[in-house]
Formats: C-alpha cells, sequence, structure tokens
C-alpha cells in the first residue's frame, strides 16, 4: 500500500475525471493513493453543512455524508490523508452565493495539511478550455459577463469557442504538448491577477486569497475573469514533474 494518500473532493463526475485524469497524468510516477470523493452539490451547500457543524472536522463531514465513497480499509479519515485538495465552481449565478462565503471558504480551505485547499475554478470547470488561442495576450483579459455564467449557458458557449473545439465539442483525451500549454496558460493567468511577476519556475504556490481579491474588482461591473486554478494543484504539487512534462513534449514532436 502506497504510504502517501491524497483525498480529492469535488462537486460531480466530470471535475473528478477531467482534473484527477490530469494530475494523475503528470504526477502519475509519484508514490501515492488517490482517494475521490463526490460532493454531488455545489460549495455553497458545503458551506452551510460547515457552518451548521461547528464542532465537526471537515473529514467527518464527508464521512458521515457518505461513508461508502472511502475505501474499505478506512476506520478514521481524519488520520488517514496526508493532503486533501478541494475542486469546485465559483458559479456567481447560484441563489446561495455570495462573496463573504467564498472568503470563508478560501481562508477554511488554506492549508492541504488540514481542512484541505480549495482550488476554485471561474465561473466554472470548463474554464479549463475557454481560450481560443494558446497566446497568452489574448487569454489574459478574457472575461465573461456574469449574466452567462449559467451552467448550461457557459458550458455551450466554451464548447463552440474554444481553440480544442470539434464540430462543437472538446475532445476527453488531451495530449501532453495541449496540456503543458493549457497549465501555462492558467500559471500566467494566475500571476497576472494576483500581480506577481510570472516565473515558470513557479517559486510560489498559487494564492486563492488573491484570485479572489482580483475577481471581487470584476464583478463590481458584472464579469468573471477566466481562470481554472485547479490546474495549477500540479505545479503547486511538484514543479518539476511539469517541467518532466515540457520534456516530454519536446522529446515527442
Amino acid at each position: 500500500m502506497s504510504s502517501k494518500r491524497v483525498l480529492f473532493v469535488a462537486e460531480g463526475k466530470t471535475d473528478i475525471k477531467i482534473i484527477i485524469g490530469l494530475y494523475q497524468k503528470v504526477l502519475g510516477l509519484l508514490d501515492e493513493e488517490i482517494t475521490t470523493f463526490r460532493y454531488k452539490t455545489n460549495i455553497y451547500v458545503l458551506y452551510d453543512d460547515i457552518i451548521e457543524n461547528p464542532d465537526a472536522t471537515f473529514l467527518s463531514l464527508l464521512w458521515e455524508k457518505d461513508k461508502s465513497q472511502f475505501p474499505d480499509d478506512i476506520i478514521k479519515p481524519d488520520d488517514t490523508f496526508s493532503s486533501v485538495y478541494l475542486i469546485f465552481d465559483f458559479e456567481p449565478q447560484d441563489p446561495l452565493f455570495s462573496l463573504m462565503k467564498c472568503q470563508f471558504l478560501i481562508n477554511y480551505f488554506a492549508d492541504e495539511t488540514r481542512n484541505g485547499k480549495l482550488y476554485y475554478n471561474y465561473p466554472m470547470l470548463e474554464s479549463i478550455y475557454d481560450f481560443t488561442s494558446l497566446n497568452f495576450r489574448y487569454f489574459e483579459n478574457r472575461l465573461i459577463p456574469s449574466a452567462k455564467c449559467n451552467s448550461d449557458t457557459y458550458k455551450a458557449y466554451v464548447h463552440t469557442t474554444s481553440k480544442l473545439s470539434k464540430n462543437g465539442h472538446i475532445p476527453t483525451k488531451l495530449g501532453n504538448q495541449i496540456i503543458y500549454a493549457v497549465i501555462l496558460l492558467h500559471m500566467r493567468k494566475h500571476d497576472c491577477l494576483a500581480k506577481r511577476t510570472y516565473n515558470p519556475r513557479w517559486p510560489q504556490p498559487s494564492s486563492q486569497e488573491q484570485i479572489l481579491k482580483a475577481q471581487k474588482k470584476c464583478m463590481k461591473n458584472d464579469e468573471v475573469s477566466i481562470i481554472n486554478t485547479s490546474v495549477l494543484l500540479i505545479p503547486d504539487y511538484s514543479i518539476d514533474a511539469l517541467n518532466a512534462l515540457k520534456l516530454i513534449t519536446y522529446l515527442t514532436r
């Protein structure tokens, strides 16, 4: 059995399939065992669950919600995982949404070795594909009106406008070159929004606090700046693994 166990918590199957798929592809050589947990509802319901159970730990909340999603050998989830990551959508159109809740959640989920580390996707998971060019100058100021963040509307928009779109659909499997380019695109967008100098060697981990601060400014104009922060989990976890992907990409051209 692996000595290192990692838990991913996400809203649904698609989040887990796409992000965990990328994670395993780029970081697959690391010695770890991955467990996934589908919360089956958005993060603002999760917020309510946390507030209503102030004495419970996050992992105990998951355990009580659905023990069947954990491996059979787990007795106490709080003592099991070395790291916990949450991947959820920003979803400003949701009736339960508020920036106050977002701030609370980012503060609460700020450390993967404690409650967990939250990676927000703005406005939702499909932002990973929301680019018309891999040239950063076309992505730097990419925004979406808050009114168009409805799940079905935004997904349809991305599937028709993305550079990766083919006949209105995006391929489920991406090659190493595209994966590396997409991660780099969002790394640069992060540094732009966080107002720090871009460094492909990624000397500092991503800052959800700074990204939310930038989004608050955008929302004053009823807009959301497009960024998928869940892919930033990869350079946060291991910039060396990302550089290895770059080398593979170079050697297989």
